[in-house]
């Protein structure tokens, strides 16, 4: 069983493996699951990010793969992963939430500004007002001004 594996890399070898063919949903879900036992940032980012590119992904496998990203130390690679979950042509109200709760775990004023200015696009073309009061929330984390002033162009 994966599970057993101690070793990040090897583990991610195997998921890689197996993500490299069309899974079902439920295949899908317990792959994240397996992926909560990375102990490496690097590795999950790896992992989730060739899942998201490589995998037809429903909406409740999305936000669960933003959830089980959303819980890494990194802001870099939650950033980077964030920026890459936004390019999914058809990401929905309930995805785009999942997105911004992760980006409200971000510490860095840089990656947070990077995430949403990216969001903000499909932010508006969504056209819901409690998911733009979503992300003028998680902008409200930025403490620089020139920032946070970036962030609310983009959407306003």
């Amino acid at each position: 069983s994966i599970s057993t594996v101690e070793s990040d890399h090897y583990k991610a070898q195997i998921l890689n493996q197996l993500i490299s063919e069309k899974l079902t949903p439920e295949t899908q879900l317990t792959l994240m699951d397996l992926m909560t036992s990375f102990e490496s940032d690097h590795y999950l980012n790896t992992v989730a990010t060739n899942m998201l590119k490589s995998q037809s992904l429903g909406d409740a496998t999305f936000q669960k793969l933003v959830s089980v990203i959303g819980h890494q130390e990194s802001d870099f690679y939650l950033s980077n992963f964030l920026t890459e979950a936004l390019k999914q042509p058809a990401i929905t109200k309930a995805g785009m939430q999942e997105v911004l709760t992760a980006t409200s775990r971000i510490e860095s004023d840089h990656y947070i500004t990077e995430v949403l200015t990216h969001a903000a696009p499909k932010v508006k073309q969504l056209n819901d007002a409690g998911l733009k009061d979503q992300y003028r929330l998680a902008a409200k984390k930025i403490e620089s001004e020139t920032y946070y002033g970036r962030a609310i162009r983009a959407i306003d």
